[in-house]
């Protein structure tokens, strides 16, 4: 059967997950999946870690058998109170007084209020986003090119110009870094994380840098563009105008086999030196005497 980490690693790699889609599904920090799997049981408290894999498992359709044979091998079982479990069958008969029942109830209040502190001491330090995370989260950026005199400033009975901006969307479906220039002005660096979107918009053509080409989509003027590379692979440069999209990397995958192999990415390729023939010129005549 294996391990929990690994049982949990192969029902969502079956499923077709990736980490980060379920960390925004069940509000669980991506740390915490990837130590759950990893088997790396101690990241938290025994009872959290617990939890969350209850909460992993569930929603993966783990059947709740195997599921509870799994936490059981990994965590131990849940000792029950009083150390035994009654047999199937059998009745027993619980007679309460009122002072017992007000203990017990106090005692379920002051467990709860417990619990309840614990999770809000967990999800302030482990949950909650960071203000960098808040900021990236936040109202989508739109990088507008100049356009130079303001349409409200043009003489009296001129028509208005049309539209010609391109609209470059990008939409990440992992974790992917960017750095963007738009016609020339650079408009810096950020970071993308699954589920983000951002828009620019341009006059001539967007240059991108882009770290894990297959965890990024791009829609230009909301048609999709043909995707970058694989994923985790590195394209130092994406040139996307309002009728083209040409990328360093199909431009080194063009070359033949041993200029790529001799040749990396980030310079042009060598061309083979021409072969000079030797020129002999022939031998002067004797003249005859």
């Amino acid at each position: 059967m294996g391990t929990l980490g690994e049982r949990l690693r192969a029902r969502r790699q079956e499923l077709g997950y990736g980490l980060g889609e379920i960390s925004q599904k069940l509000k669980i920090r991506l740390a915490v999946l990837q130590a759950l799997e990893e088997g790396n049981l101690t990241y938290l408290p025994a009872v959290y870690m617990r939890a969350f894999a209850r909460d992993y498992g569930a929603f993966l359709g783990i059947p709740p058998q195997e599921l509870q044979q799994l936490l059981d091998a990994a965590f131990g079982k849940v000792p029950t109170r009083g150390g035994s479990v009654p047999a199937a069958g059998t009745s027993v008969r619980v007679s309460m007084g009122a002072e017992q029942f007000r203990t017990t109830l106090a005692h379920a209040l002051i467990y709860g209020a417990l619990a309840g502190a614990a999770v809000a001491v967990v999800y302030y330090f482990l949950l909650r986003p960071t203000p960098s995370e808040q900021l990236q989260r936040s109202t989508e950026v739109v990088v507008r090119p100049d356009t130079g005199v303001p349409q409200w400033l043009a003489p009296a009975g001129q028509p208005a110009q049309p539209d010609t901006l391109m609209r470059l969307r990008a939409r990440a479906r992992d974790t992917v870094w960017l750095s963007v220039v738009v016609d020339g002005r650079r408009s810096g660096e950020l970071v993308l994380y699954p589920g983000q979107e951002r828009l620019w918009e341009a006059r001539s053509y967007v240059l991108l840098s882009v770290g894990n080409a297959g965890g990024i989509e791009l829609w230009r003027n909301e048609e999709p563009l043909p995707p970058l590379g694989p994923v985790g692979k590195v394209v130092r440069s994406v040139r996307i105008t309002p009728t083209g999209l040409t990328t360093s990397l199909a431009l080194r995958d063009s070359l033949p086999e041993r200029a790529r192999r001799v040749q990396p990415e980030t310079t042009p390729p060598i061309l083979p030196a021409p072969v000079l023939t030797p020129v002999t010129q022939p031998r002067p005549e004797p003249v005859p005497q």
